[in-house]
């Protein structure tokens, strides 16, 4: 196995279990009979404070500067 198609197969499963969280979060159905929050809540709930609305900015930064600057 080379090394892209590591990287290919890691980012498909981010964005299958990303794309599960989010079927998830919208039907309301879970194994344990918790619900879960959706994107936007928790990253609402994230930048009520001013300390983590740095930390989600710098995070944004990285991931932007990994992924699109290339």
């Amino acid at each position: 196995m080379t090394w892209s198609v590591a990287v290919y197969t890691a980012w498909s499963l981010v964005v299958v279990l990303g794309l599960a969280l989010w079927w998830l979060s919208a039907s309301g159905r879970t194994a344990v009979g918790r619900r879960i929050a959706p994107a936007g809540s928790l990253i609402r709930q994230l930048t009520r404070r001013p300390a983590l609305r740095v930390v989600v900015v710098l995070v944004w930064m990285w991931v932007g500067w990994h992924l699109f600057a290339r």
